[in-house]
């Protein structure tokens, strides 16, 4: 009896797997692969070969390792040394790469606009052009009648809650009992809060990474702009400037400090802790190869001697909860306040109290008013006169998000028509000579450059058979492939009667979702030793995999360079055995790619490549303003900026490469 179109799409077949897999049993076909039907292809498929979880953990460890730790030094000279290293680095190879230092150069514009009048203060109205054509809203808190310097405060805020950015009650909260107590205070939105909503999701900043352009640029030349402004005002005082903010804002906040000196306190709230402690991050949160050059901890002791409030909360319902988070800053920052004889300036605050909104996660009361101290003693010489607990009727004072709307340019970009416009021209140097010798020469100069965008591995390959089923006459042989001390990867191999040739097939559903290819291959007798590569199929990462990938980038390697070395190591295997290379079959844009990639850098050990349904350009996830989440191997840092599909096909040949769809 065989199996039903319902009972295959129960165990797993969907889309092109159900469809290829109905249309080959319902196909004339050699009395084995009857048998096969019969007895259950998608059953050999869905047969696990790794451990539950086993990947997530090995991704956690692969970047995990990569996280530097803190020096050991004796002294302060020592200590500004490997600081000063840091931020230039972070400069040069975090944050201003590609066009985003051309972005930092470009004239600054400010424009203000209306002021809104209360009692004993206004509340001025300003956009700032961040890069050119992107434009900030912001407000600028002024106390009436100033005089003389003043202390300034630069309000940041992140993620949680809901509302309109800088209207948000609990950032108004803040604004006005700071200009109430006679100190300048400016707040600025932020992408994806405010009214930068539509296409300013974080998640969409990997398109600029795609073109080999930081996508945190924007991010950090939104805050050293507003840093610009604060210092530019008459009445600030350039020795007393405090960032503060949570979540996101804490993020903003130690970032801030920890690379710009002018900032002279710091209190972030809730919104970092080392790589060691916690992996899931935001976008900004996680850049392209920070964990190379420094972990949160060395943020924290770069803004020694100047002062810094760690604030966390104990009963955190979303993320830095103060056990976890605490710490290992406070353990990284102390030796050097200490060196500086600075001590009394690092501070931390664990708050019990549960607020409201957001509960948790908050910058409640109790938070606002060690602030409060902190700032009196700091900044006011203890002054008995300036309040220390939140003033009262503040919330009377509150505007609405249309009073505090700042008017915007129609055209303002977002973080999908800045790609549109870096990719402009990509790649660089795009030509492949038609010329055979001259275009030898040009594969050889173009694998290596390839090999350091991808971060390529060349994988020794370890093999264990794990089990061995049988369907009718089609032999399943499961194998975990060790690569090197880093990953396991599973290899289902599938073996016909009279095999003639062996192709190594991923999909970008799994195996399980490619039973229709998988089928058409066993029934022209290829042997198919189906591969689930890093993040996909058995090898899926679970809840959050997409944060998971930022980690991996973050730590200074990449998802797709870890599939395609993945993939060429296991055809190495194969060619080794088999004394034979074997094809690589591709179902999906996503594998299609990777596939791609593995044959331009393994020359030997791919015979060919058969794609499915591959991408055409990597324009298109730019066009398409595809986000993180769907594909995150394809948002490889730098590779459009040099390669396209086109380019990666011409280093695959002479090797034939079929297209299907």
């Amino acid at each position: 009896m065989g199996i039903s179109e319902e009972a295959i799409s129960r165990r797993g077949f969907v889309g092109t797997g159900l469809a290829g897999a109905v249309a080959w049993m319902a196909a004339g076909r050699p009395g084995w692969a009857q048998q096969a039907s019969e007895n259950g292809l998608d059953a050999l498929l869905q047969r696990p070969v790794l451990r539950r979880g086993v990947t997530r953990e090995q991704t956690w460890r692969f970047a995990l390792e990569r996280v530097p730790l803190m020096p050991k030094v004796d002294s302060v000279e020592q200590w500004e040394d490997h600081a000063e290293r840091i931020r230039r680095e972070m400069f040069e190879r975090v944050i201003f790469v590609g066009e985003a230092q051309k972005w930092r150069e470009s004239p600054r514009r400010v424009v203000w606009s209306d002021t809104i009048q209360e009692d004993g203060y206004r509340i001025r109205k300003v956009r700032y052009e961040v890069l050119p054509d992107y434009w900030m809203p912001a407000l600028l808190y002024e106390p009436d009648n100033l005089q003389g310097r003043v202390p300034a405060i630069f309000c940041v805020h992140g993620h949680v809650g809901t509302g309109g950015g800088k209207a948000r009650p609990v950032v108004q909260f803040r604004c006005i009992n700071f200009v109430k107590r006679g100190m300048l205070a400016f707040t600025a939105d932020w992408p994806d809060i405010g009214q930068l909503q539509a296409n300013y999701r974080h998640y969409r900043v990997q398109q600029l990474d795609l073109c080999g352009t930081s996508g945190l640029a924007p991010f950090y030349l939104t805050l050293e702009r507003a840093l610009e402004i604060i210092l530019e005002h008459p009445n600030t005082d350039p020795e007393r400037v405090c960032i503060n903010g949570q979540s996101g804002g804490g993020w903003q906040s130690i970032y801030l400090g920890a690379l710009d000196k002018r900032v002279t306190l710091v209190n972030p709230v809730a919104g970092h802790a080392s790589l060691r402690t916690r992996q899931l991050r935001d976008s900004e949160q996680a850049p392209n190869d920070m964990a190379t050059v420094a972990d949160y901890t060395h943020f924290t002791a770069m803004v020694a001697p100047r002062a810094q409030l760690l604030t966390f909360n104990a009963n955190d319902n979303c993320c830095y909860q103060t056990h976890e988070a605490l710490p290992p800053l406070m353990e990284a920052g102390r030796p050097v306040y200490d060196l500086y004889g600075a001590g009394h300036r690092l501070r931390a605050h664990n708050n019990m109290v549960v607020d409201p909104e957001p509960r948790g996660h908050n910058f409640g009361r109790e938070n606002r008013e060690v602030l409060y101290r902190m700032i009196g003693e700091l900044f006011m010489d203890n002054a008995p006169h300036f309040p220390r607990q939140d003033l009262d009727g503040v919330e009377d004072e509150f505007k609405s998000y249309e009073e505090l709307f700042v008017e915007l340019p129609e055209d303002n970009l977002n973080f999908n028509t800045m790609a549109r416009r870096v990719m402009q021209g990509l790649p660089r140097d795009a030509e492949v000579p038609k010329d055979p010798q001259q275009r030898l020469a040009w594969q050889e100069a173009k694998r290596p450059l390839l090999r350091r965008i991808v971060r390529f591995h060349d994988y020794d390959v370890q093999e264990e058979t794990v089990d061995e089923q049988e369907a009718g006459q089609l032999r399943a042989v499961y194998r975990r492939l060790r690569m090197g001390r880093d990953w396991d990867v599973p290899a289902v191999e599938l073996i016909p009667p009279g095999a003639k040739d062996t192709v190594v097939l991923l999909a970008d559903g799994g195996r399980i979702e490619a039973a229709g290819q998988i089928a058409s291959l066993l029934q022209a007798q290829r042997r198919v030793v189906a591969v689930d590569p890093f993040y996909f199929g058995e090898s899926a990462l679970g809840a959050s995999d997409y944060l998971l990938s930022l980690n991996v980038s973050c730590s200074g390697e990449r998802p797709l360079g870890i599939q395609a070395s993945q993939v060429a190591g296991a055809c190495r295997w194969l060619r080794g055995r088999d004394k034979q290379a074997p094809t690589v079959v591709g179902v999906g844009e996503r594998t299609s790619t990777i596939a791609l990639v593995a044959a331009a850098l393994e020359t030997q050990a791919i015979a060919g490549l058969e794609l499915h349904r591959p991408l055409e350009s990597l324009k298109q996830i730019i066009e398409r303003d595809t986000v993180l989440m769907r594909s995150p191997e394809l948002f490889c840092f730098g590779l459009l900026e040099w390669f396209d599909i086109p380019q990666l096909t011409a280093l695959a040949e002479p090797r034939p490469v079929t297209r299907h769809g």
